[in-house]
């Protein structure tokens, strides 16, 4: 029997999003916990007076990819690097909050850290940035904690 890894270390999993011509996946800056993509799927209760059973009945109908949520460690003025290289910084002119702004669907994808030669990647999808929520408490740096909604079904690339 093949032998499973106990675990990997989550540092390094990426959400990344699809920028620039031509098309390239970029990490968003300064991101912290990341959480989901939240899969689930809709049921429907088809319990009824004829099967006899005392018993609940489901029946599975449409899939949902959720939410992906993440904060960030915000710098309003960075964002305005073009190089597709570098990480997409946070402002309203070219960085994450732009995405925000435009309230369209991008293309995502989140990148595992299971190999640096081949990681694994979910992706890509489609998904909506739809909450930006900015904080800026005393003892702390500035904040946003986003949250993107996947659309659409999702592709998956585990493995090499």
């Amino acid at each position: 029997m093949a032998t499973i890894a106990p675990g990997i270390p989550a540092i390094n999993t990426l959400w990344e999003i699809q920028t620039g011509s031509p098309a390239t996946f970029r990490t968003i800056a300064n991101m912290g916990d990341l959480t989901g993509i939240a899969f689930s799927l809709a049921l429907v209760d088809v319990t009824s007076h004829s099967t006899g059973q005392p018993w609940d009945q489901f029946i599975g109908t449409i899939f949902s990819g959720g939410d992906v949520a993440f904060p960030l460690f915000f710098v309003p003025a960075s964002g305005d690097d073009t190089n597709l290289a570098d990480p997409l910084g946070h402002g309203p002119t070219s960085g994450i909050m732009q995405v925000f702004l435009a309230r369209v669907q991008r293309v995502y994808q989140m990148k595992f850290p299971d190999s640096l030669v081949s990681p694994s990647i979910a992706g890509p999808m489609n998904a909506v940035l739809y909450k930006f929520n900015w904080k800026s408490m005393v003892k702390d740096v500035l904040r946003a904690d986003c949250t993107t909604r996947i659309t659409g079904q999702p592709t998956m690339t585990f493995g090499s």
